[in-house]
């Protein structure tokens, strides 16, 4: 049986199981699946393809070596500088106002014990 040039071509057409798009050049993920490739044209498509032939399908990707780090780059969650201006203004200002007012108090007790002392308690 001859095919025609355009039914040839629409057999070997690649087409996205997910949103049904023609492949041009190399997809993002092929697997095979009960003797027959399937495509994912991009990476939203690449993670429903569980959603069409189920899940644990990795050892059935054809093109592994495509996926030898991980894609897309996740993003890191932050973690937030203990030094920042929230929590200097918190805890630390009121530990270094503690601190001040200790050294002050110390400092009034010492100028009043040097107040009380005589000139001649001084010189001994």
């Amino acid at each position: 049986m001859n095919l025609s040039d355009s039914e040839e071509e629409a057999s070997t057409r690649i087409q996205c199981i997910h949103c049904k798009s023609i492949i041009e050049g190399k997809p993002w993920i092929t697997v095979l699946h009960n003797k027959h490739n399937i495509y994912g044209c991009k990476y939203s498509c690449g993670k429903q393809i569980g959603y069409h032939i189920g899940h644990g399908y990795w050892e059935n990707v054809v093109n592994k070596e495509d996926f030898n780090e991980p894609r897309p780059v996740t993003k890191f969650n932050v973690q937030k500088d203990i030094t920042s201006k929230s929590y200097f203004n918190t805890q630390l200002r009121d530990e270094i106002d503690q601190e001040q007012l200790l050294v002050d108090q110390e400092e009034l007790d010492y100028q009043e014990l040097y107040d009380e002392l005589t000139d001649e308690e001084l010189s001994e």
